[in-house]
């Protein structure tokens, strides 16, 4: 009976143990009774009710508290049971989020989401029906007919993923995951599998996919050199690299070591920079440096390169940017003895040259010469103008020369007079432009001391109005100067026959041309030739 209780109590609850250890206790009691009243069955009986009953009783009590211990001991299974039952469906709640089965024809018969419409699919229209006869599916022909093949064969299936429209009109990839079921004597039962919604690894996977894209097309595209490498070792270059390097293949440059086209010591000081930066992660960058280069036909370059390290498919690996800097550097080896020259030249003219800003007048720089002609130092006159030393002897002289540029753009050949620092005034010959330096407009001025050449005009110019004899240059037939005399002597005013032809001064045209004849080839051999005529 004890047994009976227990087992009862444990696998029906306390309440069904205390009911079947009362029924004990009342048939206990009422043997005990019979056997008081003489109701004996057994001739020692009588002799042992008391001890009997105790027995009895205490055996109904162990029965009962064996009960109660083994009721413990189920619940206490259960609810273990339970958690793992809950651990596991949140384990599979987080890794999924449908669960689905098939029987042995294919047809689905329980599907379970863990969040309403995560499938992509109707659950009451999947519900008996095969993939094949779903709408909707999001596989195309040939991947339903795999996928068919898989099931018809028992195979299990892993990651199918398939595209399909959500409810919300939006799409929607899913993968799918299945095994075939068969049961203890190893018949075909049917498939269970799971699926879960991977439409953000999918978007995510497309925009790497699109940035990469982007990347490669921008790498390749590049006006810079670019060149991405591991240990100094190629693993990519664009075209702007391969022309700077000498290149004509792509696949000629990969493997190659970047650092063999350094220049000694050059080549040390990048693979030590390249050797720190293969340590540190992603987004490490190196400053910008620069470095002479040999081309793969051995000329040279000047670059300027940084490096960064980056993430790719196959790793980290470091991409360098360079800048060549050969051109320009020549350019500026050329600018720099351009402006030696220039300024050796300027300093050494044996004519006046002079350097002032166009809207101020102020003296930006003057010559050697300068100084010896006018007799002001350049510290006496930089950041003046020529107003506040009075070189223009002639105010007029000034107006004619920016009148002319403003005209022309430039002046010419103009004479003035200058003033020097004594007073004195000197005759020059005077060409005016303006350019700009460094984003201030300029005007140079060159000049020319004709003093001698002035008073030697001077003095031709007076010889020629005072002489007592007629005295004319003609070029091409044609009279390009005559003194007073000749034009008295051929009766012309003054002035008037300049520019005229010869053949007025002869009776006739044949005279003229007859002393054409017999002079012209004599005189332009360079013979001095006299001759009288009438």
């Amino acid at each position: 009976m004890s047994l009976v209780i227990a087992f009862a109590t444990g696998l029906l609850g306390l309440l069904a143990g205390m009911v079947l250890t009362l029924l004990g206790v009342v048939a206990l009691a009422g043997l005990g009774v019979g056997e008081a009243l003489g109701w004996a069955t057994h001739p020692m009986a009588s002799s042992s009710l008391g001890l009997r009953a105790i027995v009895q009783f205490s055996l109904l009590a162990s029965g009962l508290v064996a009960g109660l211990g083994l009721l413990k001991m189920v619940k206490r299974s259960l609810a273990e049971a339970d958690e793992r039952t809950a651990r596991f469906r949140g384990l599979l709640g987080m890794a999924v989020d449908w669960y689905w089965e098939m029987d042995r024809e294919f047809r689905f018969t329980h599907v379970a989401e863990e969040r309403p419409g995560a499938s992509g699919l109707d659950l009451n229209c999947r519900l008996g029906k095969t993939p094949w006869e779903l709408d909707g599916m999001g596989l195309s022909d040939d991947e339903l007919d795999a996928h068919r093949a898989d099931l018809e064969s028992h195979r299990p299936f892993h990651g199918m993923v398939a595209r399909r429209v959500g409810v919300d009109g939006s799409a929607r990839w899913v993968s799918i995951s299945g095994e075939p079921r068969f049961d203890a004597q190893g018949n075909f039962r049917g498939y269970w599998g799971v699926g879960r919604d991977v439409t953000g690894e999918v978007a995510a996977e497309q925009t790497v996919q699109a940035t990469e894209t982007r990347y490669r097309e921008l790498f390749r595209r590049s006006p810079s050199p670019l060149v991405l490498h591991r240990w100094g070792r190629v693993v990519d270059a664009n075209p702007a690299a391969m022309a700077m390097f000498g290149y004509a293949q792509r696949s000629s440059m990969i493997g190659q070591d970047l650092f063999s086209h350094y220049e000694p010591g050059d080549d040390e000081t990048a693979r030590q920079q390249a050797a720190r930066l293969e340590g540190m992660a992603p987004g490490a960058m190196q400053p910008m440096a620069e470095y002479r280069l040999r081309t793969l036909s051995r000329r040279r370059r000047l670059v300027q390169a940084t490096s960064v390290r980056v993430e790719t498919a196959s790793g980290p690996a470091t991409l360098t940017f360079f800048t060549d800097q050969t051109e320009q550097s020549r350019a500026q080896d050329a600018l720099r003895r351009s402006e030696g020259l220039l300024s050796h030249l300027v300093a050494t003219s044996p004519d006046v040259i002079t350097l002032t800003e166009a809207e101020s007048g102020r003296y930006a720089m003057v010559n050697k010469a300068f100084e010896n002609l006018t007799g002001w130092t350049s510290s006496e006159v930089l950041g003046r103008t020529a107003e506040d030393i009075g070189i223009w002897h002639n105010a007029a002289d000034r107006t004619a020369v920016r009148e002319a540029i403003k005209r022309d753009g430039i002046a010419s050949n103009v004479p003035i007079s200058f003033r020097r620092k004594d007073g004195t005034a000197i005759s020059m010959l005077v060409s005016v432009a303006p350019f700009e330096m460094d984003g201030q407009n300029y005007l140079v001025l060159y000049a020319r001391d004709v003093s001698e050449s002035e008073r030697t005009r001077l003095v031709h110019g007076a010889i020629l109005e005072n002489a007592s004899i007629g005295i004319a240059l003609t070029r091409d037939q044609q009279f390009v100067l005559a003194n007073p005399r000749v034009e008295a002597m051929f009766g012309w005013e003054r002035g008037a026959l300049i520019g005229q032809t010869t053949l007025p001064c002869w009776p006739s045209v044949e005279d003229w041309q007859a002393v054409g004849r017999d002079l012209g080839p004599r005189l332009a051999s360079g013979e001095q030739v006299e001759a009288e005529r009438t």
